[in-house]
């Protein structure tokens, strides 16, 4: 969760639809046109038109908002970051040497 925009969670969660600036940590939560809007940075007509085209389709809003709700529930919860630290963890001890005269010394 390390450099994850915690306002765009927090976005989404309330069920605001989202329009960002297209940067890495924003990437990993909203995908163009499917879970929000991203414009490149310090772009201010490609804003412009993003806000348009929000407030001209709020229907089309409305279904990327429930769509990075979706997303964010499934990824980026207590539960599932849990799990995925947990798949880590496992995956890293199963290399692991069993004992300690399996393990080497560099």
């Amino acid at each position: 969760m390390e450099g994850l925009p915690t306002v765009l969670l927090e976005s989404i969660a309330s069920g605001v639809p989202v329009i960002a600036t297209d940067i890495p940590g924003t990437r990993e939560i909203i995908e163009d046109n499917v879970t929000g809007l991203l414009v490149p940075p310090e772009n201010p007509e490609a804003l412009a038109n993003a806000l348009l085209q929000a407030l001209q389709s709020p229907w089309k809003m409305e279904l990327l908002a429930t769509a990075a709700l979706q997303k964010v529930k499934q990824r980026f919860t207590i539960e599932s970051i849990t799990k995925q630290y947990t798949s880590l963890f496992y995956h890293l001890m199963a290399g692991a040497p069993k004992t300690h005269e399996q393990a080497t010394l560099p």
